[in-house]
């Protein structure tokens, strides 16, 4: 596969960002890649109140990927969301109740529990999936917001990956509706057949066992590491983590 921009950017984000260091955001977006969704909850709990008044640009973004670790967090718990509604919600919508979800997200930071994080996609009936992948789309709306467009853009790919991998593995059979609301996914764009479905009577989808479950992304990466290469990715993604935290606890 191709390596993430995150190599390529250091700390101080691969996709532009004017020379400011953007240390938070790019550990942020490594934990999301790597699947360390706990992490990145205590790598925010850490610096949800910016140590600089005005905030850097760096403790902006962060606040802003945040926004979607926190459901990629709820999401890999085991949270799947019953749906309440039928209705189809456009999936380049922006997360919902903004102003509300900020507040939680202060309060999360300040040491409280994710029930805050919970209560704000209780309250919209939709998955933590639903929530994560729009909030990384949001994120991907400005270009000009760099590296945080960049990072999104990619992680919203790799988690959406995994999210149809969850759905493969626990579903025999899955309604189209609940199919394209879980992935976030246009059914009128949509191709079913790419992450592996087929339509079945009745508007439910089934796996279709033709196609191979696609691997997580780290799966490769581990494959890489197991076979002695030393330039494997994952090993330099974990360099890079431990590498950021250091600079951030010195």
């Amino acid at each position: 596969g191709e390596t993430p921009a995150f190599l390529g950017g250091g700390g101080r984000g691969g996709g532009g960002g004017g020379g400011e260091p953007h240390v938070l955001v790019t550990q942020m977006a490594l934990l999301l890649y790597l699947g360390e969704y706990s992490h990145a909850r205590h790598l925010w709990r850490r610096n949800a109140v910016p140590s600089v008044t005005p905030p850097s640009s760096d403790c902006l973004q962060l606040a802003q990927l945040w926004q979607a670790a926190k459901y990629c967090f709820l999401w890999s718990t085991g949270g799947i969301h019953a749906l309440a509604s039928g209705a189809m919600p456009s999936p380049s919508s922006a997360p919902p109740s903004s102003g509300q979800e900020a507040d939680s997200m202060q309060v999360e930071g300040q040491g409280a529990s994710n029930q805050q994080d919970a209560a704000a996609a209780e309250s919209e009936a939709l998955p933590y999936s639903t929530m994560a992948l729009r909030a990384l789309h949001s994120c991907t709306a400005s270009a000009e917001t760099q590296p945080l467009a960049t990072y999104s853009k990619e992680l919203l790919g790799v988690f959406r990956q995994r999210v149809n991998r969850s759905l493969r593995k626990g579903f025999a059979k899955i309604s189209s509706k609940d199919f394209y609301l879980r992935m976030n996914l246009d059914p009128g764009t949509a191709e079913i057949t790419d992450y592996g479905w087929k339509s079945v009577e009745g508007g439910y989808l089934v796996s279709d066992g033709d196609i191979p479950l696609e691997p997580d992304i780290l799966e490769g990466l581990e494959d890489t590491k197991a076979a002695g290469d030393e330039g494997n990715q994952i090993g330099k993604l974990t360099d890079i983590v431990m590498f950021l935290e250091s600079k951030m606890s010195a």
